[in-house]
């Protein structure tokens, strides 16, 4: 059995064609290094999908609970944390979840949160 959905497999192709891609390893060894780091990026570089992703793997290495990232608008934030969700191959409120004023979805196991 694979460890992964043949649809994981699919996102993946994509995402390692994405020009964040190639900075992965610097960004995880700067996150080890720094509480903070800014980020600037072209549209469409995988910053909002791939950058938390990482940040969950590398809180889960150190043995870290949670991730939390920022969205401007509600709807942006239900989008993104759809598709990170997807992309690590995970069901929605399982890792990723969401919270704002309205609602709130958080769960126990909770890794990132939009």
């Amino acid at each position: 059995m694979l460890p992964y959905t043949p649809r994981y497999y699919e996102l993946y192709k994509k995402r390692i064609t994405l020009p964040v891609f190639e900075y992965r390893t610097d960004f995880m060894r700067l996150l080890s290094q720094h509480q903070c780091i800014v980020l600037v990026g072209e549209t469409g570089s995988g910053k909002t999908t791939q950058i938390p992703q990482w940040c969950v793997e590398y809180s889960r290495s150190i043995g870290s609970k949670g991730v939390a990232c920022t969205q401007p608008r509600r709807v942006a934030a239900m989008s993104v944390a759809q598709r990170v969700s997807e992309e690590m191959d995970v069901a929605l409120g399982m890792y990723i979840t969401q919270k704002n004023s309205k609602k709130n979805f958080v769960k126990e196991i909770l890794k990132t949160i939009f």
